[in-house]
């Protein structure tokens, strides 16, 4: 697993990432430094390159970032009831990089590398508790216990939009607005090749390989997948870097691009779907067995993900505007059902047995912190073995029998926090930091007054 630098001395895996991005990049005299907040949010700052030599040679220390980034509202802002920023004075913590992310950044305006990390507890040397990277490396630890390694794959959705007003990109050849229901089509990918070709650049240049890249169902909207990686936390950086890239391309090319989970009422969400198997200590896939409608562990895992689901659901539709997806017809699901090679169902299993034996997680947004969604998706996983819990029968469509969704923000929260199972798998600083950030911002957009009602009501009522 890709785990953090050693804090206690020379970091060789750092010292050679920098030596190779400098060869790339021999004019760059700086590092763009980022963690990604428990919002999905990159939140970072410039250091001269001197302090990630420093970091190579002695280890962790050079470089601090407060404690608090990752416990940041939607807004920006801390938030009191965690208890984790001004209240305790704001401390800082250290910044613990992911040698394998150091990469040019592309597109700046001057030359620059780009360094992704974490962030320690400088008193014990460990990640922070409430860092979604490190809520995830507790999850994949306890797989590790128990001799699994899950392998993991994701695929993301998203709109190119004008960066001027929220509306979909148009057709670069001709100025016209974007087709709708667009689904494969390959006219659309050469309208826009350009600019998929540049973000394939950019990731590629932050060392990801897209997969496939398709035309979605909405109007500018794409899909990108990246490889199965035996590694869930490394699968997680690499989407990391996916998404910027994507908006690094799009800007390239005057356009802006948008992971909103529902940007647009007359069109489908975009989703952030997972694909996950487990490996054991022999490398073998040890959901490839027998059995009907599936092998036994393979129910076991779908039975698991259904039963903490609603549990689960805030790390799955984190934000307001995740939960105008959940709609009859728009292509993603409406309760937790499960399903063979079913699109419409919420897990999805594509091959039963053989090599790729997996099931696919279909109902995060793709404005989920990708950390958290696998962290939730693999802890389900291991509940269903460990309680051996047993599938319900598989849906033929996109209606089914299963758990239903909390159906609002307000209803997930509850769910989340009443649930033993999110304390014991993701751990209790976690829990009531991630709570409290949802608590102040349903509080926060519930006292603003919208220009939707501004417009239904002013003159009217």
């Amino acid at each position: 697993m890709s785990g953090a630098a050693d804090p206690t001395g020379p970091d060789p895996a750092l010292g050679e990432a920098l030596e190779r991005a400098k060869a790339q990049c021999p004019q760059a005299r700086t590092v763009e430094l980022f963690a990604i907040s428990l919002n999905g949010v990159a939140h970072g700052k410039r250091v001269p390159l001197s302090a990630i030599e420093q970091i190579a040679r002695e280890g962790i220390g050079a470089v601090k970032f407060q404690m608090s980034l990752a416990g940041l509202d939607i807004f920006g802002a801390d938030v009191g009831e965690s208890g984790i920023a001004m209240e305790i004075g704001d401390p800082d913590g250290l910044f613990v990089p992911l040698a394998h992310t150091l990469a040019p950044l592309p597109h700046a305006a001057t030359p620059v590398l780009s360094l992704q990390g974490t962030i320690a507890d400088p008193a014990t040397g460990r990640l922070s508790p409430y860092d979604p990277r490190a809520v995830l490396m507790r999850v994949l630890g306890e797989a590790e216990r128990r001799a699994l390694a899950p392998v993991v794959a994701m695929e993301i959705e998203f709109y190119l939009i004008d960066p001027a007003a929220p509306t979909p990109a148009r057709d670069p050849r001709t100025g016209a607005p974007a087709a709708a229901r667009q689904m494969m089509d390959l006219d659309t990918l050469h309208a826009f090749e350009p600019v998929l070709e540049e973000i394939a650049a950019a990731a590629r240049a932050l060392g990801v390989e897209p997969q496939t890249t398709l035309a979605e169902f909405g109007a500018g909207q794409f899909e990108i997948n990246l490889p199965h990686v035996a590694d869930a936390a490394l699968a997680c950086d690499q989407l990391v870097a996916l998404k910027r890239a994507v908006r690094l391309g799009a800007r390239r090319h005057g356009l802006d691009a948008t992971f909103m989970a529902k940007p647009f009422s007359g069109w489908s969400g975009s989703g952030l779907h997972m694909h996950a198997s487990l490996a054991d200590e022999a490398g073998r896939n040890v959901l490839d067995e027998p059995g009907e409608p599936v092998g036994e562990r393979l129910g076991h895992a779908v039975a698991g993900l259904a039963d903490v689901c609603a549990a689960s659901f805030l790390m799955f539709a984190p934000h307001l505007n995740s939960y105008r997806r959940f709609r009859p017809g728009s292509y993603a699901p409406q309760v937790c059902n499960w399903g063979l090679d079913n699109r419409g169902a919420a897990l999805r299993v594509p091959a039963r047995t053989g090599p790729a034996a997996r099931l696919e997680h279909r109902i995060a947004g793709a404005d989920a912190n990708p950390y958290l969604v696998a962290a939730a998706v693999i802890a389900g996983i291991l509940h269903g073995l460990t309680q051996r819990l047993q599938p319900a029968e598989p849906s033929l469509a996109e209606a089914g029998a299963g758990p239903p969704f909390p159906r609002t923000w307000i209803e997930a929260l509850a769910a989340f926090e009443d649930a033993a199972f999110v304390k014991a798998a993701f751990g209790v600083p976690f829990a009531h930091v991630f709570a409290a950030i949802k608590r102040q911002e349903i509080a926060a957009l519930g006292a603003r007054v919208t220009d939707v009602e501004h417009a239904l009501y002013l003159r009217k009522v």
